[in-house]
């Protein structure tokens, strides 16, 4: 907490932006607001936030209260909802789980948000290349001489600061998560990284 959550301040207009979502339906889904740093901001110690970090800025979390469990919301409420919480921004990217442009029958859940009128575009789900990202971005930059991180989130998103750090690896894949645990804030995270991704993500140590 002492180096990744910080106190809400005004995102500067000019700050790129970037949405994320993760669907639910049964289970919870998580909506994620990110905006890049341009390197002038200073954070409460006194060092500048660098340049490119991702500020995690906004959380919805769609969930009952209790643990794992969703609030069965169709999708154009979910669209309605996001409106409502974005008026006045612009995203350069927006991106969500392709999972949700799959279907049996009748229209997918990213068509129904789409005529709703929020247009997401699929994210990039390569799971490890993923995890990486947000691990590099945790970590900052090795070149830096302080490691300032360069992943932050407002103290508001509570639900990805409570189910971040409680995910654990997979016993048969270690450089992947549990996926039956509580991942869909991470996930959305995950997403949100990869729509700008790092060069010199490392393998976590």
């Amino acid at each position: 907490r002492e180096l990744h959550v910080i106190k809400p301040f005004t995102i500067p207009h000019h700050w790129a932006r970037i949405m994320g979502m993760d669907w639910g339906y049964c289970k919870p889904f998580c909506v994620l607001w990110a905006a890049v740093s341009d390197g002038t901001f200073m954070l409460p110690d006194g060092r500048f936030m660098p340049k490119d970090a991702l500020v995690i800025y906004r959380e919805w979390y769609g969930s009952t209260g209790e643990p794992d469990v969703g609030l069965r919301m169709e999708p154009r409420e979910v669209a309605k909802g996001i409106i409502d919480r974005s008026r006045g921004e612009k995203f350069a990217r927006m991106v969500a789980d392709p999972a949700i442009w799959g279907t049996q029958t009748g229209e997918s859940p990213a068509e129904m948000i789409n005529r709703a009128g929020v247009r997401f575009h699929k994210a990039d789900n390569a799971r490890i290349a993923g995890w990486l990202q947000v691990h590099a971005r945790l970590k900052g930059d090795p070149k830096a001489d302080d490691k300032r991180p360069l992943l932050y989130f407002f103290d508001t998103c509570q639900n990805l600061i409570r189910t971040l750090p409680a995910l654990m690896h997979d016993q048969h894949k270690a450089e992947d998560v549990d996926t039956s645990m509580e991942d869909h804030a991470p996930d959305t995270l995950r997403y949100v990284c990869m729509a700008r991704p790092r060069a010199n993500a490392a393998k976590p140590t």
